[in-house]
């Protein structure tokens, strides 16, 4: 109710047209498709007609220990000089970043003026810029509009316009109207970005896990690495039990190694590791396997190997052949145990 008051205000100020304009343009922010393009890059192809910008940008631009970065740009002409320019970026490029002072956080302004002490008395680091935007056809000549959408001091986007005409009270009431709107998406976007790069390290470190491994979430199972899913094909009332079996012991009894992860203001988790009872168990099922599928000493050497993830260079190095060979070798083993992949060789070789 709040913010649909809020664009209600703003919306005051405008004619019916460019009412309905920003109406439609929030309307699209607020619908999140996450197999979409991004917004920022759809919407930057709409703000540069409807301001009549002649480029528009929208970028975020991140400074870490290593230099300057960005997270992401999308420009209604290419932006490959920007993307370059980043890679030797120097601090003092703009007023703007790292930190947006906060009179500008989410305010739509006309930044040659805010510019205005850097253009006069150009450090070398802005003097680079001054002639990136020569060579882009933002120059001196010409005037920019832009917002920075911040959440707090973080900066979670940059927008921006140039053209040759100076930006009127008309445009600037425009992209103000829209700020709530952009404001709640980039930080949205912001943060969906964080959850995926924390899934793709987790289903990383699964792998990283020579045996089957998962991560239970209450009664469901919500990630396994690929031994894992291998398993679940095979004989998923097998695992399943076995897991509730984990579980509910949380002790050495049951077949996986439970360890809980417990983190305020998310649900219980826990990693469920696939266990064998000790060396002796292993060289057993070892023996037993490679018997039952008439491996040859080699072959066996390399299956053990492979049981405990390691890769064929490292196999290689370890029973002294060229990497060349060991894929020969796991070749065969895969042929002979009726398998496609390492996934399905290990889940056999710990179900079996």
């Amino acid at each position: 109710m709040k913010a649909a008051a809020s664009l209600s205000s703003r919306l005051t100020l405008l004619s019916a047209a460019d009412a309905a304009h920003v109406r439609r343009l929030c309307d699209l922010l607020e619908r999140y498709r996450p197999s979409a393009r991004p917004v920022a890059d759809e919407l930057i192809h709409e703000l540069a007609p409807l301001l009549d910008g002649e480029i528009a940008v929208a970028m975020r631009p991140v400074r870490g220990e290593l230099g300057w970065t960005l997270d992401f740009i999308y420009g209604t002409r290419d932006v490959t000089g920007v993307r370059d320019f980043f890679k030797t970026a120097q601090d003092g490029w703009s007023p703007f970043f790292p930190v947006t002072p906060a009179p500008l956080r989410n305010r739509a302004v006309r930044t040659k003026v805010v510019h205005r002490e850097y253009i006069d008395n150009p450090t070398p680091a802005y003097a680079e810029t001054i002639e990136l935007s020569e060579k882009y056809g933002a120059g001196m000549d010409k005037d920019d509009l832009g917002v920075a959408i911040c959440d707090g001091e973080v900066v979670l986007a940059w927008f921006g316009l140039t053209r040759a005409q100076p930006f009127s009270a008309r445009e600037i009431a425009l992209l103000s109207a829209l700020i709530p709107a952009l404001r709640d998406r980039m930080l949205l976007e912001h943060q969906l970005g964080h959850a995926r790069a924390t899934l793709a390290l987790l289903e990383a470190a699964l792998e990283a896990i020579p045996t089957a491994a998962f991560v239970v979430a209450g009664p469901a199972i919500e990630h396994a690495n690929a031994t894992g899913h291998a398993l679940l094909q095979r004989d998923r009332g097998r695992v399943v039990d076995a897991l509730r079996e984990s579980v509910r012991a949380r002790d050495a009894s049951g077949p996986y190694a439970i360890t809980p992860v417990e983190t305020p203001g998310v649900r219980p988790l826990a990693l469920a590791v696939l266990r064998g009872s000790g060396a002796t168990d292993v060289e057993q099922r070892h023996h037993t396997f490679a018997t039952r599928h008439a491996l040859t000493g080699r072959q066996r050497e390399v299956l053990g190997l492979l049981a405990r993830g390691y890769g064929n260079k490292t196999i290689a190095e370890r029973i002294g052949v060229a990497e060349g060979t060991v894929e020969e070798h796991v070749t065969r083993v895969f042929r002979k145990v009726g398998v496609d992949s390492r996934a399905e060789l290990v889940a056999r070789f710990w179900s079996d």
